[in-house]
């Protein structure tokens, strides 16, 4: 089991991956946009929600990589992948992981509540919001090497849900129908029905207090995505399996790595 795994792991694996989550990224949205009957969620305009762009955008990236992937397969040789395509597939991996608790902590008791828990069983959920930040996650975490990050490169993370929201504003005050006549796609969002700094009072929580809670969230998953990826891939792959650090784990990260190992013998 270990030949095989140290024999398939730096190179095939990879793909197979990144391979699956391009399909199930496409399975999910061609599902929210074909709907079956009972599955009446994102699917009048499912482009303008984040659980969609938040799938596609993991999907290019992980396209991308999977080139690096195929090359080093082809040409038998390790490509050095730019920082920058590591920050925007941590800032997409972050942002996928945002789609998968959202959904399934915030989302889904409310769904249930209103009657929609049929949407749950759906090719579209199980896919756009189950299976495609699963294996993305893992993809993030296993392999492609260690992230050469900086100390405030977790920001990164934070980005695209800023983005959305200001996009999501911006189509509120533009009058964009999210679906069903209603005017921001997500509930905690509504700041027609809970106001902006609203506390209390029977009308809920308001908006920029969700937007608080949402962005604090994603600062510290995206702390435990960066750092928890360089830990995995020396824990397991190096230590566990006896594979090398990637070539391109930044000489501070190696130095680290010497002194840990040196402390321990």
């Amino acid at each position: 089991m270990k030949e095989k795994f140290m024999k398939y792991y730096p190179v095939v694996l990879p793909i197979v991956f990144k391979v699956l989550v391009i399909i199930l990224m496409i399975v999910g949205v061609v599902a929210t946009s074909t709907p079956v009957e009972g599955d009446a969620f994102m699917t009048s305009t499912p482009m303008l929600f984040f659980t969609i762009q938040s799938n596609i955008t993991i999907a290019v990236i992980c396209f991308v990589f999977l080139i690096f992937n195929v090359l080093e397969l082809v040409k038998k040789k390790k490509f050095e992948i730019p920082k920058w395509l590591y920050n925007a597939k941590y800032a997409f991996t972050v942002a996928i992981t945002l789609t998968f608790l959202v959904f399934w902590i915030m989302l889904t008791p409310q769904m249930v509540q209103s009657g929609h828990a049929s949407y749950l069983a759906t090719a579209s959920n199980l896919c756009c919001h189950t299976f495609v930040p699963i294996f993305a996650l893992l993809d993030w975490f296993i392999f492609d090497g260690v992230y050469r990050n900086k100390k405030y490169d977790f920001l990164w993370g934070a980005v695209m849900p800023l983005c959305y929201f200001v996009f999501a504003m911006i189509c509120s005050a533009c009058n964009v129908d999210f679906g069903g006549g209603a005017r921001v796609p997500y509930f905690f969002l509504d700041y027609f029905q809970f106001g902006w700094f609203n506390i209390g009072g029977g009308k809920g929580l308001g908006v920029f207090w969700w937007v608080i809670i949402v962005v604090l969230l994603v600062l510290g998953m995206g702390w435990l995505v960066m750092f928890g990826k360089n830990k995995i891939y020396h824990l397991i792959i190096k230590k566990e399996m006896n594979l090398p650090v990637d070539e391109v784990v930044t000489e501070e990260y190696k130095e680290k790595t010497d002194e840990n190992d040196g402390n321990q013998g």
